[in-house]
C-alpha cells in the first residue's frame, strides 16, 4: 500500500465519522451568550449555542477514527497487502457523500424552524 493510500483511506474514514457524529448531535453543554455562562440546560427563552460541544465531539471522534484507521492500515501496508483502487475510491466517495449529507442536515436544522 502506498503512503498516499494510507492518508486517503484514514482521512476518508475520519471525515465519515466526523460527519456522522456531527449529524447525530450528542447532548452537550451550551454557551448562553446573554448570560455569559455554560450550562447543560439553560433558562427558558435564552438562546444557546450548542455547536461548540457538537464540533468538539465530532472532532474528537474523527481524531480517534483517524488514529485507529492509520494504525490498522499501516499494519496492512507493512504486510505488503495491496490496496485496491476500488477501496480508495469508494471510501473517498463515501466521505464526500457524508459531508454532503451532514451539510444538508445542518442547513435543514438551521433554516427549517
Amino acid at each position: 500500500m502506498r503512503r498516499a493510500d494510507l492518508h486517503i483511506l484514514s482521512l476518508a474514514l475520519a471525515v465519515i465519522v466526523y460527519a456522522a457524529v456531527y449529524v447525530w448531535n450528542p447532548p452537550g453543554p451550551k454557551y448562553y451568550p446573554l448570560l455569559h455562562d455554560w450550562a447543560w440546560q439553560g433558562p427558558a427563552g435564552q438562546p444557546g449555542m450548542g455547536w461548540y460541544a457538537r464540533f468538539a465531539y465530532a472532532a474528537l471522534a474523527a481524531g480517534l477514527a483517524w488514529g485507529v484507521a492509520w494504525a490498522v492500515l499501516r499494519r496492512a501496508a507493512l504486510a505488503e497487502r495491496p490496496a485496491e483502487n476500488l477501496l480508495v475510491w469508494t471510501l473517498s466517495a463515501a466521505a464526500l457523500g457524508a459531508l454532503a449529507v451532514a451539510g444538508i442536515c445542518v442547513i435543514a436544522e438551521q433554516f427549517g424552524n
